[in-house]
């Protein structure tokens, strides 16, 4: 048969990776391309590029970094960057939609548990010594509503300036954006690399994919101190899921161990009944942000924020040990006990 005038030689599919260090964790890449490799090559240099872009913008570690010089001028109008604008503006979205239960204006309070430093220069807490209590939860799941920082950050926020691009921070009022960063920088380095073919882009656990049609991919929640042991697998063509752990951040200080989930309403590291969440959702910034909200909300009150958190549904491991699902994660295979808080793979 002769050949068809216009048909394209169809091209041999080929996966392309790349792993790297940002934002505190490791970064990996994936792409299934039967592009040119050079396009490909591109598209991902583009994507690492990105991520050193944001932290160099964004990190409260980085006394250079776009944020710290907005933090170290509270009571004054400044002029900020579109990235840098893109992010506050997110975060003051998630503060509302949560009711306050996220909330970037926390770097007070992280500080103040000890979290003042790069994570690798704190003083580690084993994951099996000072787990939470379920025992210290509000059984309103209402939330201390005193004390001098949570009146200080209600009473003192921010104000936005679209016309010029301006943000003023209220005096006591400093931001942490770690908490929508990551997640945002998963879905915009996806957008950068998804035109070439299948993807997957995995910070830490911030997990964002696009698949094949009718061929999604297979990802794995673990129990981390029993590897072999599956919290759930979740096939993800689509989509995006992220897991908060009280098990990955935890350290001494003064005796008592601490962890990064600060629960607005008190200031303090969030007193709950879970020890990790995985949660899913169409983007790895929506599933972030709402993995941790429903980690400081109380056991009853999750399942009726799913739809307010933009979430298809999660995975809640309890400190003593139980696993439940909220919600709809598609073949989840929940066992009835682990062992430690959920990681995801892929």
């Amino acid at each position: 048969m002769p050949p068809v005038a216009g048909r394209r030689k169809a091209r041999r599919l080929r996966p392309y990776t790349a792993s790297f260090r940002a934002m505190g964790t490791t970064v990996d890449l994936l792409v299934v391309s039967g592009e040119a490799e050079a396009r490909v090559r591109e598209g991902l240099r583009q994507a690492v590029e990105l991520f050193a872009r944001v932290e160099r913008c964004c990190s409260r570690f980085r006394p250079e970094s776009e944020l710290s010089a907005l933090n170290a001028r509270p009571g004054r109008w400044v002029l900020v960057s579109k990235g840098l604008w893109e992010l506050i503006r997110r975060a003051e979205d998630h503060r509302g939609r949560s009711r306050g239960l996220f909330d970037a204006g926390i770097l007070p309070a992280l500080e103040a548990a000890g979290y003042d430093r790069d994570f690798s220069r704190l003083d580690v807490a084993p994951l099996d010594v000072g787990a939470p209590d379920a025992s210290t939860l509000d059984p309103q799941g209402t939330g201390a509503r005193s004390g001098p920082w949570f009146t200080r950050t209600r009473a003192a926020r921010l104000q936005l300036d679209p016309a010029i691009r301006a943000v003023r921070l209220e005096p006591g009022t400093r931001l942490d954006l770690g908490g929508v960063a990551k997640g945002w920088t998963v879905d915009r380095a996806l957008e950068r690399v998804a035109p070439l073919g299948p993807a997957l882009v995995n910070a830490g656990g911030d997990l964002a994919a696009r698949g094949w049609q009718g061929h999604p991919w297979r990802l794995t929640v673990e129990d981390p101190w029993h590897p072999e042991r599956l919290l759930a697998r979740l096939p993800m063509g689509d989509g995006a899921v992220a897991t908060t752990s009280l098990g990955r951040r935890r350290w001494w200080k003064d005796g008592v161990v601490r962890h990064h989930v600060i629960d607005p309403r008190t200031g303090e590291p969030a007193r709950t009944d879970a020890l990790a969440v995985t949660a899913w959702a169409d983007t790895a910034e929506a599933a972030d942000v709402g993995a941790k909200v429903l980690l400081v909300l109380s056991p009853g009150e999750r399942e009726d924020w799913l739809g307010r958190l933009g979430l298809m549904g999660a995975l809640v491991v309890g400190s003593d040990g139980r696993a439940a699902t909220l919600g709809r994660l598609p073949d989840a295979g929940v066992p009835h006990q682990v062992k430690a808080p959920a990681r995801t793979r892929t």
